[in-house]
């Protein structure tokens, strides 16, 4: 690491060479310069102790303290066991070769925090059986997000990372099919004929699809691909069909759904701070462009009343 520009980050260059001069004479001129900007580092804590990474073919059986940085290239699910254990396996490559990290028990958590392709750290793992484990010690960390993709900017194979809100319709045979929408796009999912993990979708559900490719304008999700989901209770979504005023209270209705807004909320709906306006007046302004729309609305429901949080058209 080059400490001495770390240093310079953080004094004067005539500072620095001062410094280093005063730690050179301290030690009566036995150490060398490079020794001297490593001590002055490591007094103002910017020194790092080399860390050796092993590569997965090094690997050796009964081995502990391994440090391991790969990419997640698959994460199962969490298997149970009769006597009541639990664990998770993650298979993690690097350079071509793999291995599976179990996780035990508290440690499956850590699952919920990794994405497919992201590249993670593991730190002070051990090897046994041919598998890693964290064990007492050990830890894992992100060392590299793979990000989302919004549906828009999908332009080569991937493999991708995307998120978004299912629609589900049906084809001339009855078929279910399935489409991803986000703030920018909705794009057709291809899946394999009897992949069961679409059997519990609903409409709207809000979905994280992961490792999945993209082809001729459609997203493709196989056996490898990763999927999240969770039916959102505090979400609308569909096209706004009607805004009307009842009672100092605004009325939305989106398809078969509504919600009802009050007070400095109503403002807020419409991307505005709370005025002197008057409601009817500010709804002959801004309905027409609001109708036939079709949105996300984020809200809370407190004591049986509706608190707008967020609005996005999608």
């Amino acid at each position: 690491m080059d400490y001495y520009s770390k240093l310079l980050s953080l004094m004067d260059k005539d500072e620095l060479e001062k410094e280093i001069s005063d730690k050179i004479n301290e030690f009566h001129g036995y150490i060398s310069r490079e020794a001297a900007i490593t001590l002055i580092a490591k007094n103002k804590k910017l020194y790092l102790p080399e860390v050796k990474f092993s590569a997965i073919s090094d690997l050796k059986e009964n081995s502990g303290n391994i440090n391991i940085i790969g990419k997640i290239i698959s994460i199962s699910e969490t298997n149970f066991y009769s006597s009541g254990k639990k664990s998770k396996s993650i298979i993690i490559e690097k350079e071509g070769q793999q291995v599976s990290l179990i996780l035990w028990e508290k440690d499956i958590a850590l699952a919920n925090k990794i994405r497919l392709n992201d590249e993670v750290e593991l730190r002070n793992v051990f090897y046994k059986n041919g598998r890693l484990t964290l064990g007492y010690k050990g830890s894992l960390s992100v060392y590299k997000k793979k990000g989302f993709q919004s549906i828009n900017s999908l332009n080569s194979e991937g493999p991708f990372n995307v998120k978004g809100f299912i629609s589900l319709s049906r084809d001339s045979s009855n078929a279910p099919l399935f489409s991803l929408s986000d703030s920018e796009g909705t794009i057709l999912i291809v899946k394999t004929e009897h992949d069961s993990r679409f059997n519990s979708l609903m409409d709207k559900d809000e979905l994280i699809l992961e490792n999945v490719h993209f082809k001729d304008g459609k997203l493709f999700v196989d056996k490898n691909s990763r999927i999240l989901h969770r039916r959102p209770d505090n979400f609308l979504i569909g096209k706004i069909n009607s805004i009307n005023l009842k009672d100092n209270a605004l009325e939305i209705n989106l398809e078969n759904k509504s919600i009802t807004l009050e007070g400095e909320d109503i403002f807020l709906f419409f991307n505005l701070k709370p005025t002197s306006l008057s409601l009817e007046t500010l709804l002959a302004l801004k309905r027409d462009s609001y109708l036939g729309k079709k949105v996300l609305i984020k809200f809370k429901k407190i004591n049986n009343i509706h608190k707008f949080e967020s609005m996005s058209f999608i």
